[in-house]
C-alpha cells in the first residue's frame, strides 16, 4: 500500500481538497444506489499548492460480512488498482485515498475506521446519509503522535471549484 511520509508543518500546508460539484454529486448517487450497504472505493488525485485536488473516484465492491455496518473492499479489485498505482510518475493521477458511506451515522471515523491500514494513505472520505436528500461528505487525514499507538484523525476543508 502506498505511503505518505511527511513532516506536520506540510501536512497543515495541505490541508484542503478540492472538488468539482459534479463529482461529488455523480458519487453521492452511487452511494445512494448502494443503500442500505456501506457503499466503498477508491479517490484520486493530484497534489495543489494547499492539500490537493480530487479527480475521481472509483466504486469497489464490499465484501464484508455485514455490509450494512461495515465495508471490506474487495481484494480483486482493490490489489490490481494498488498494484497499478504502484508505477506512476511523478505529477500523474495517483491513490488519493478510500472512501465509504454510512447509512445512518455521522460522516465521522467510527473506532474499526481508526483500526484499518487507511491511515498510510493522504485521504479517507466518508459520506453519509444520516438525511438521503442531503447527503454529507467529510475527509480526514490520519495523524500518530511520536510514540503513540492509537490514531487520530483531522480534517481536511472540503472546497469546490
Amino acid at each position: 500500500m502506498p505511503h505518505l511520509s511527511a513532516s506536520s508543518q506540510q501536512l497543515a500546508a495541505q490541508s484542503v481538497i478540492w472538488a468539482e460539484n459534479s463529482l461529488l454529486t455523480e458519487w453521492f448517487t452511487y452511494g445512494r444506489e448502494q443503500l442500505p450497504y456501506e457503499a466503498c472505493g477508491a479517490l484520486f488525485g493530484r497534489r495543489a499548492a494547499d492539500g490537493w485536488l480530487l479527480t475521481g473516484w472509483r466504486g469497489i465492491n464490499n465484501a464484508a460480512v455485514n455490509p450494512e455496518e461495515q465495508f471490506t473492499l474487495d481484494p480483486l479489485q482493490w490489489v490490481p488498482l494498488v498494484m497499478k498505482q504502484s508505477v506512476c510518475m511523478p505529477g500523474d493521477e495517483q491513490l488519493l485515498g478510500v472512501f465509504h458511506t454510512h447509512p445512518a451515522a455521522a460522516p465521522i471515523p467510527s473506532a474499526a475506521d481508526l483500526q484499518t491500514t487507511w491511515h498510510a494513505l493522504p485521504c479517507h472520505a466518508i459520506i453519509s446519509f444520516c438525511s438521503p436528500g442531503k447527503p454529507l461528505a467529510a475527509f480526514y487525514r490520519y495523524t500518530r503522535a511520536s510514540g503513540d499507538i492509537s490514531l487520530q484523525f483531522e480534517p481536511y476543508t472540503l472546497k469546490l471549484l
